[in-house]
């Protein structure tokens, strides 16, 4: 039987947890036998530096950042390159997780505002039209629950990646990080707490809450039980409930305060947020019927930014129309793990069935939860929803659909399609904005330990030569000859990411290290790095097609971007979600659209001459 299993006696509890502590201890033994994340030379790093920045300097500003580069190389460098030396050599999990973690509850952003922090999946809709919609989120809370069983003892099948031609086993540590985890607002930087003794969950409808046990003893709520409970939750009169949760949706440090004073009200305000803490995970309930893609998406992002709860490490929106979505804290888990858990929910929906009606001598009713609230508290969260809702408008999203091509396309004439999408985005902007403009693209490192992704700068001279033969040359020769470099530069340029050497995260640790020590090298002022490498014009981010995600996105708040595009490369077409605080995006996606047109195009006049990788 899967699920979390504790007794409600002492004794037997207590065996329990030390048989967890002693499979914990094993787990980090098995993480430990991943590879180490390399930590490149200075020198490496430095000369990636110059050639990702050097195509968007001028000549004077070129040699004004290699005297910079030369100098740290020389002095600041070599000190903090040895402290990360030592870091490495000292850690049982790599030179920069302690770093990334401090980087990630560090931002004071809003989690609703399209934050980069919090990002939605949609899911691939459901073919067995004959289940009802809350059943439909009965089969995908269980399902989430037997996930949570897998992971909880250690019995999830590790997750395996294909890298230069070997099949590699993934470091799973993030997957620890999903159930029971909540992140608590402060002052300066947020914390993480887990609760590894839950067995409830919280689902929200109309703005209120409820306590959902799920699991009893050893064995998880039956499907026809816990959609029982929702239908009972559904059935509730509700009339001008206080949206609370929209203050999650608020700016860090201003939910912070309002949290500890929410807090000091009552004890039952203090009760009900340890309720939300320890859950396994929230559920969100919208009263919706059957919305086009593009809506759904924003309402994994974030919906009206009240009824949920953006401290939990998962959400489940669940329409009453039946169509499913999740909403995930990026502090705790990355894309792929997110996809993986979406997969095993489509799987389980597609074949299971629901059959009998659930004994009501057993049913338990769902505890709703209980908040003392003053009239200046409620006024509060009325001012709340007005920021929110500034926030959450702020930006522009759309998705949009490339149906010309896809996958299939880009396996008959053996080239990359991520390479393509990525020229294309970059040629797009260079036509748009007169000016090149590098994304980055995140390059997922888990084949290390403890390896999350580092931030790929797309961005050499081959791009910058691509993106000027096809604005102004009318020769298909040139134009292939130019593709083809570009993209055997863009292949350089991940297999050096996947084998931990690229340039970003090395540069981001040794600047957070100067920075803590109150040093300021000339190279962390340069122009170089204050207004080219650490501002991409577009933040990219792709998952892999097929997995049961019709899209998925983030947004802008703390990303340095004119544009954020995220894209699911499918069989014959590709689906965008693109985010846009600075332009008119119905003009950058025309752009795109003809980029992708023309480089389709070159491709199929000269296919009898491609040879690419």
């Amino acid at each position: 039987m899967l699920g979390c299993i504790f007794s409600p006696f002492g004794a037997v509890r207590l065996w329990r947890e030390r048989i967890w502590t002693f499979l914990d201890d094993v787990l980090l033994f098995m993480y430990e036998l991943l590879p180490p994340l390399p930590l490149p030379t200075l020198e490496e790093t430095c000369n990636q530096y110059l050639q990702t920045v050097g195509p968007m300097l001028s000549e004077t500003e070129q040699t004004h950042t290699k005297s910079a580069v030369e100098k740290f190389l020389e002095t600041d460098g070599r000190k903090l390159q040895k402290q990360l030396e030592m870091l490495a050599s000292s850690t049982n999990t790599n030179y920069i997780h302690e770093l990334f973690n401090l980087w990630l509850l560090q931002s004071r952003h809003s989690r609703a505002s399209s934050s980069w922090l919090n990002y939605g999946l949609v899911f691939s809709p459901v073919w067995n039209t004959s289940i009802s919609p809350l059943t439909i989120g009965a089969i995908a809370i269980h399902s989430l629950l037997q996930f949570y069983g897998k992971v909880r003892h250690h019995q999830l099948p590790p997750d395996q990646n294909i890298v230069r031609g070997q099949n590699l086993t993934l470091c799973m540590a993030q997957y620890d990080n999903i159930f029971g985890t909540s992140t608590i607002p402060g002052l300066q930087f947020d914390s993480q707490s887990q609760s590894l003794t839950a067995e409830h969950i919280i689902v929200i409808w109309q703005n209120k809450f409820y306590r959902l046990q799920v699991i009893k003893g050893e064995e998880i709520l039956p499907v026809e039980y816990i959609k029982t409970q929702l239908e009972w939750i559904t059935k509730q009169i509700i009339s001008d409930e206080p949206a609370l949760g929209v203050l999650t949706a608020l700016p860090r440090t201003e939910w912070a305060i309002l949290r500890s004073y929410l807090a000091s009200i009552s004890t039952k305000n203090i009760h009900s947020l340890s309720q939300l803490d320890t859950a396994l995970f929230v559920v969100c309930l919208e009263d919706t019927p059957e919305v086009e893609l593009d809506i759904m998406l924003k309402m994994a992002l974030h919906g009206k930014g009240r009824n949920r709860w953006f401290d939990k490490s998962l959400q489940l929106i669940v329409t009453t129309g039946g169509q499913l979505a999740t909403n995930h804290n990026h502090i705790n888990m990355d894309g792929y793990a997110a996809m993986r858990l979406i997969t095993e929910i489509s799987h389980n929906l597609q074949n299971m069935e629901t059959t009998s009606n659930p004994n009501s001598e057993v049913f338990e009713f769902p505890v709703p939860l209980e908040w003392s609230l003053t009239p200046e508290f409620q006024q509060v969260i009325s001012n709340a929803e007005v920021t929110v809702d500034h926030l959450i408008n702020q930006d522009q999203k759309q998705v949009w659909e490339f149906t010309k091509f896809g996958a299939e396309f880009f396996q008959q004439n053996n080239i990359s399609g991520e390479a393509v999408v990525q020229l294309s985005l970059q040629l797009a902007y260079f036509r748009l904005h007169g000016e090149i403009g590098f994304s980055a693209q995140p390059v997922h490192i888990r084949h290390y330990r403890y390896g999350r992704f580092d931030d790929l700068r797309v961005m050499r001279v081959e791009f910058d030569e691509f993106m000027r033969t096809f604005s102004e040359s009318n020769s298909d020769i040139a134009k292939i000859a130019a593709l083809n470099h570009a993209v055997q530069a863009y292949r350089d340029l991940l297999i050096n990411a996947k084998e931990g050497k690229n340039t970003m995260l090395h540069l981001s640790a040794l600047h957070s290290l100067a920075h803590e020590q109150g040093e300021v090298p000339e190279l962390f002022q340069d122009k170089s790095y204050t207004d080219v490498f650490i501002k991409p014009a577009i933040t990219t981010s792709s998952l892999a097609a097929g997995t049961s995600i019709d899209a998925f996105g983030f947004g802008l708040c703390g990303i340095p971007s004119r544009y954020v595009v995220v894209y699911l490369v499918k069989q014959n077409k590709i689906t965008f979600f693109i985010t846009s605080r600075y332009e008119e995006i119905g003009k950058y996606i025309q752009s795109v659209k003809q980029s992708l047109l023309d480089i389709g195009r070159t491709i199929t006049q000269t296919s009898s001459h491609n040879s690419y990788s």
